[in-house]
């Protein structure tokens, strides 16, 4: 796929994404970042999301109820996120693996792409 249709695909899937989250969760990242990792891998890296609620929580020492409530979030909107990936790439989603740090207040999104062509079998594999 040429770097410039690449490019363009990055930023709508940002733009998708960071309308999402601002959509489920109260407010959106100020930095989003989404960059394709080879062919078959579109990675999202969203920082400063958390909420006010959440941020509050964290004051009083909960940081575990935020990383619990923020990765339940992320596991509840997988389809929509991944419809999004789909819609863009024109691809289908193999699966998506999602991570967050609430300290650093940073979440990830990874989407595994089905290939475009089937891989040649190895011989002996």
């Amino acid at each position: 796929m040429p770097e410039e249709r690449r490019n363009s695909q990055a930023e709508r899937i940002s733009t998708a994404i960071a309308n999402a989250y601002k959509q489920h969760y109260g407010r959106g990242p100020t930095v989003i970042l989404t960059r394709f990792a080879g062919p078959d891998v579109v990675t999202c890296v969203l920082e400063d999301s958390k909420s006010p609620a959440q941020a509050k929580l964290m004051q009083v020492g909960r940081d575990d109820l935020v990383h619990e409530a923020r990765s339940a979030l992320q596991a509840a909107h997988q389809d929509e996120l991944c419809a999004i990936v789909a819609e863009i790439t024109g691809r289908r989603i193999r699966t998506m693996v999602s991570g967050v740090n609430v300290a650093d207040d940073v979440s990830v999104e990874t989407f595994l792409l089905e290939p475009e062509d089937e891989a040649t079998e190895l011989p002996g594999t």
